[in-house]
């Protein structure tokens, strides 16, 4: 049986993507093995892509018997050529942040592709920095301590109260928005020095498809004030149209809405691919990421899946999508906000070729200004800049 990634390894609270042990459901005898014994075998991981076999019976197999077995499918490793001077990445992420969980996995893979080693953990443990021994530990969540051995760098979507400490203590921060004079105020006030890293929530290079816009796709979970309450009898007006449809967990649409087809999985693109086959993507941000013209993912995603984009008029999509993209006005009421988006339906189901057209100017945008492979290109950048001015 083959092994591809490790799950949930050297801890219950880890998860290291690339090296999933899918031959070993039963975690009960990794707690039987000593950290030591961890260390020693890991010294001779895979690398991120690595493919090793090892045969395993769960139910005969004492732990001393289990370990040998893991320790032999690490020596008989097989790993993927890696890049002149690569780098080995740690991505933190928060457990069961929806958002943050795709994000990271596609970071993984963008890495993995570059060919560097990268490995996700939901949490900062010592002994897995001291294991891995990364080059550099990227955190999603600001609420995450930073390693203090390693260099470092957080994602700080918004720069407010709420983890200030933590996210400061990281010196390096991956922001968004257009302007970080409120970030060096804060620093300034705390008395520290930061550098901050301008770094969009994005996804990996695509090429134009020219396929019908047909229908209105529609994806989130809806965690916020304006998207959940605000906008709840727009998903309503939206629901009685055919052309309309919803994707997201159970919990924010199941039972609510007919045109709810489920949650999409985060595999192998599934998301972009749903959206290109409907043609046409709604673009709704929450109130936080328009007050500090931060962008969403899905303004992205859409422009790689080669969408038709109706959004509303968050500043960062007006100055750097332009006319490529229809607009609603998100202060309107939720009928008026149907009435613009139905407009907006009719026009593109009617003049399909410039729709298409429509669709791929903002794909260009996309793949001039904010791949994913460009992005993590500025990342790996940084740090080795920062290590070469340390040496």
């Amino acid at each position: 049986m083959e092994i591809t990634k490790l799950r949930r390894w050297p801890s219950p609270d880890c998860w290291i993507a690339g090296a999933e042990l899918d031959a070993i459901p039963v975690h009960g005898k990794l707690d039987a093995i000593s950290r030591p014994e961890l260390r020693s075998m890991h010294r001779r991981r895979p690398a991120a892509s690595a493919t090793v076999s090892c045969p395993f019976d769960e139910k005969s197999a004492s732990p001393p018997e289990f370990l040998e077995k893991l320790r032999g499918a690490f020596m008989a490793r097989t790993p993927l050529p890696k890049a002149e001077n690569y780098s080995r990445v740690l991505i933190l992420y928060p457990d069961g942040w929806v958002g943050e969980s795709e994000e990271t996995q596609r970071m993984k893979e963008c890495f993995v592709k570059r060919g560097d080693e990268c490995c996700i953990a939901t949490k900062n443990d010592p002994n897995v920095i001291a294991i891995l021994n990364p080059s550099y530990v990227l955190s999603m969540d600001a609420s995450i301590p930073p390693p203090a051995t390693v260099p470092c760098a957080v994602k700080w979507h918004f720069p407010r109260g709420q983890n200030i400490r933590h996210a400061l203590s990281y010196g390096n921060i991956m922001y968004s928005g257009p302007d970080s004079s409120k970030l060096n105020g804060m620093a300034r006030s705390s008395d520290r020095k930061i550098r901050t890293i301008r770094i969009y929530p994005t996804t990996m290079k695509s090429e134009f498809c020219a396929s019908p816009k047909r229908r209105l796709f529609y994806c989130g979970a809806n965690w916020d004030e304006r998207r959940k309450r605000r906008y709840a009898n727009l998903y309503k007006l939206l629901d009685e149209t055919d052309y309309f449809d919803i994707y997201g967990p159970d919990y924010a649409w199941k039972g609510k809405v007919k045109s709810y087809g489920g949650y999409i999985p985060n595999e192998a693109g599934a998301l972009q691919n749903t959206m290109a086959r409907a043609g046409v993507a709604l673009v709704l941000h929450s109130s936080e990421h328009i007050t500090w013209k931060l962008p969403t993912l899905r303004i992205f995603q859409a422009a790689a899946a080669s969408c038709v984009i109706i959004s509303d008029r968050n500043p960062f999509v007006v100055d750097n999508f332009g006319d490529s993209v229809l607009y609603i006005d998100q202060n309107a009421s939720p009928e008026e906000i149907f009435r613009q988006i139905d407009g907006h339906m009719r026009w593109i189901l009617e003049h399909p070729q410039e729709a298409i057209e429509l669709a791929r100017r903002a794909h260009a945008i996309f793949v001039e200004k904010f791949t994913l492979e460009g992005e993590i290109e500025k990342i790996d950048q940084f740090f080795k800049e920062l290590q070469s001015a340390a040496a």
